[in-house]
């Protein structure tokens, strides 16, 4: 088959032209951007705020009685452990929460996006949505594929051109939203690092990737509904299945896993040198079962791209996924971080590709009679 690049790209210039002149896209745009700014001027105050207490910890350590016990005891520790010929690992997480205690990290202005992310798991799955809803079923009912398909181009070429007019516009429009909050970071005064670029360009493609996986999704929603109407009522539905996921994920995944393990005596009590709160200090058992209740939580949550996208972001911000281990590595990069969650980023890609695929077959196979 003969892929017409110039049809493609005409259907495409076509849908970019019908969504920029759309009430609807335009009202979702319009929110987007505001609550962008608003999320940002929030971002900015709880950073400055973290910035002042780090600022006032760092110029009060020597005189703050309650630091200087706990580094005094963590230094005592690390000499025992020395001593008793204690495991490299312990001895290094001891020194890794010493250096926490008397060299913490600086807040890193990348958490600025934990309140822009709270927003734009709705706004940018609606705005996605609000695109593709309606791209087939819409011309279905007003029965313009009739006229369409009877001159001489292949149905292909329209569902690819509808796919690309729609990422192309949702991608502009992502590049639109960063550089405005951007420009609001260096308003405030704050001015990012060649690594703060660097994670702001991934949360932008990680953000771009959610636009695309919706837009395929309901896409693929609009080819198989029979009117909008029940495209856009199918499309809330999967809304609300992904965010009820998550919402139930933790009594879904406890009902799975049952008890946890009782510590009993001679089972062993190893001390986990993780910062996750899941596994510290417990017996080999129990470890066993966390592990197990972990993957059971990401299993059921990891159809939800909003999920996904939560946790790549996270990585991203933070260099940490929740529940798992760290690398006690100084030089643990945000490339590091990503091959944590590469299960997440290949799922979205995953999403991507079988939404638009089920809707190109639909498209391919449907009858516009």
């Amino acid at each position: 088959m003969v892929v017409d690049v110039r049809t493609i790209l005409i259907v495409a210039v076509k849908e970019l032209m019908d969504h920029i002149t759309s009430k609807r896209f335009l009202a979702l745009l319009s929110i987007l951007m505001a609550l962008s700014i608003y999320s940002i001027i929030i971002g900015v105050d709880d950073y400055n705020i973290s910035l002042n207490s780090y600022k006032d910890y760092i110029s009060s350590i020597s005189v703050n009685p309650a630091a200087m016990e706990i580094i005094n005891g963590l230094r005592i520790q690390i000499q025992d452990a020395e001593n008793n010929g204690a495991s490299p690992e312990e001895i290094q997480y001891l020194k890794s929460q010493l250096e926490y205690y008397i060299n913490p990290s600086m807040p890193s202005i990348l958490m600025i996006f934990y309140d822009f992310n709270k927003y734009f798991i709705i706004i940018g799955p609606a705005l996605a949505m609000s695109i593709g809803f309606d791209s087939i079923s819409r011309e279905r009912e007003m029965g313009t594929f009739k006229a369409l398909l009877s001159h001489p181009i292949y149905r292909d070429s329209v569902i690819n051109g509808k796919a690309l007019g729609a990422i192309i516009l949702l991608a502009v429009v992502n590049a639109v939203t960063f550089l405005l909050i951007v420009a609001v970071m260096l308003i405030y005064g704050i001015v990012p690092s060649g690594g703060d670029i660097v994670a702001i360009v991934l949360l932008l493609i990680n953000a771009l990737l959610l636009f695309i996986t919706f837009t395929g999704i309901s896409i693929a929603v609009s080819a198989l509904s029979k009117n909008s109407t029940m495209s856009i009522l199918y499309l809330l539905g999967i809304a609300f299945l992904c965010f009820t996921i998550m919402e139930f994920s933790g009594p879904i995944t406890d009902l799975i896993s049952g008890p946890e393990p009782v510590e009993e005596a001679g089972n062993g009590i190893v001390e986990s040198a993780n910062n996750t709160g899941l596994l510290g200090g417990t017996t080999n058992e129990q470890i066993r079962y966390y592990e197990n209740k972990r993957q059971i939580y990401e299993a059921i949550n990891i159809i939800s791209p909003i999920y996904n996208y939560n946790i790549i972001s996270n990585a991203i911000i933070s260099k940490e996924k929740p529940y798992v281990e760290r690398p006690l590595n100084s030089n643990f990069t945000i490339f590091d971080a990503l091959s944590l969650v590469w299960v997440n980023i290949l799922v979205l890609f995953i999403e991507i590709f079988i939404s638009f695929s089920l809707s190109y077959v639909s498209f391919i196979r449907m009858d516009i009679r």
